[in-house]
C-alpha cells in the first residue's frame, strides 16, 4: 500500500508507465528500472523505505522509462 500511496504523489510515474504499456517488454524493462532503482535507494533503521524515497524513486524512474522508451513509438505518437 505504501508504494501506492507513493504513485499518487509522482503522476508522472503513471503517465510514464501508460506511455510504454503496449510496447512489448515493457513490463520487464519497468521491472528492471524500478529494482536497479530501489537497489540504490536508502532504507531507514526500523522503517525501511521512506515515503519520501518512494516517491523519489518512481519519479527517477518515471524520467528512466520516458528515456527508454523506443524512438519508434515516440516518432509514431509525434505524427
Amino acid at each position: 500500500m505504501a508504494w501506492l500511496a507513493a504513485a499518487e504523489r509522482a503522476p508522472d510515474f503513471g503517465e510514464a508507465l501508460a506511455s510504454v504499456a503496449s510496447e512489448e517488454g515493457a513490463a520487464e524493462r519497468v521491472s528492471e528500472i524500478l529494482r536497479d532503482l530501489i537497489g540504490q535507494a536508502g532504507t531507514h533503521f526500523g522503517v525501511g523505505y521512506s515515503q519520501g524515497t518512494r516517491v523519489a524513486v518512481l519519479q527517477v524512474a518515471a524520467d528512466e522509462i520516458s528515456k527508454r522508451a523506443r524512438p519508434a513509438d515516440r516518432e509514431a505518437e509525434e505524427a
